[in-house]
């Protein structure tokens, strides 16, 4: 039988799956080490921006809580005004109900006092035209009373 002294396959097969992930392992650190320490002038502009971004939200927050306050204190006149303006439209709801009822009554005897006047006209008429110029009528005292109504 014969014997290779040499190594097999696998062996130089391991050698060189070894150093790929041990280049790929060194590539990997070299990127993390760059992003971690690389562009130090970016990281102190990045800081100096977010320190104005920091600066400007401050004063907008205090603006906006200014605006908050002053919208609050509207609010509530606004809200005031609301509940006296509310307050008096009842009132005046309650007084147009009851002139309502007021001119119904007047409406009501006004009609009634117009049928009485048609009444007493009829009889007036019939008086006038029945009556002779020497008999005794007392249409006229009718005539009076309607007047004085």
């Amino acid at each position: 039988q014969y014997h290779s002294k040499g190594k097999s396959c696998g062996y130089y097969m391991r050698i060189v799956f070894f150093f790929s992930s041990l280049i790929q392992s060194l590539i990997i650190v070299s990127l993390v080490l760059f992003l971690v320490y690389g562009k130090t002038q970016d990281s102190a502009t990045r800081v100096q921006d977010l320190e104005e971004r920091f600066s400007r939200l401050s004063i907008e927050n205090v603006d906006l809580r200014k605006q908050r306050a002053n919208l609050t204190s509207l609010l509530k006149v606004t809200l005031t005004s609301k509940a006296r303006n509310d307050w008096d439209l009842a009132q005046l709801r309650g007084k147009s109900n009851i002139s309502i009822l007021i001119i119904q009554n007047c409406e009501r005897a006004t009609q009634q006092l117009n049928m009485e006047v048609t009444s007493c006209r009829i009889k007036l008429s019939q008086c006038t035209t029945v009556a002779s110029p020497r008999s005794v009528c007392n249409c006229g005292l009718l005539h009076e009373q309607m007047k004085t109504r």
